[in-house]
């Protein structure tokens, strides 16, 4: 995994690997999965405060993930390609008020990061229960 190195490693693989998005058959697919296999840990960024959320190559020097930079992340990482550039991604932080669970997903076009940790879903698929409480445009 391209976190376990140095910092300006990290960096110069994450752009390689964005690179890689540009033709990629799932780049949606292939950035959960990369972002998954971080290393996490329990809080590091305050979900409701995004004016201090480090910028993602400070993300990648601290090399600390919790449950609201790994979202982050994965915004970031579609952001700064040309294929999704000039797309709306929205982080947003959720409550299911049936569940009482938090979320924090990734909103890309109709396509939404991170609710499942294993896949895309469609934004039609959530549960009307799911609430928006925050939300950050990347």
């Amino acid at each position: 995994m391209f976190l376990d190195t140095n910092t300006e490693t990290r960096i110069l693989l994450w752009r390689e690997f964005r690179t890689q998005l540009e033709v990629s058959k799932d780049p949606l697919q292939d950035t959960i999965n990369l972002w998954n296999s971080a290393p996490r840990i329990d809080h590091y960024l305050d979900s409701w405060n995004s004016q201090h959320w480090p910028t993602p190559w400070e993300l990648l020097k601290e090399n600390r993930f919790c449950p609201i930079s790994i979202p982050l992340m994965m915004g970031w990482t579609l952001k700064l390609t040309e294929r999704f550039k000039k797309d709306n991604i929205l982080i947003k932080i959720c409550i299911d008020h049936t569940t009482q669970m938090y979320y924090n997903v990734v909103m890309v076009s109709n396509n939404v990061l991170n609710y499942d940790t294993t896949k895309a879903v469609s934004m039609e698929s959530l549960p009307t229960s799911l609430h928006v409480q925050y939300q950050y445009t990347i």
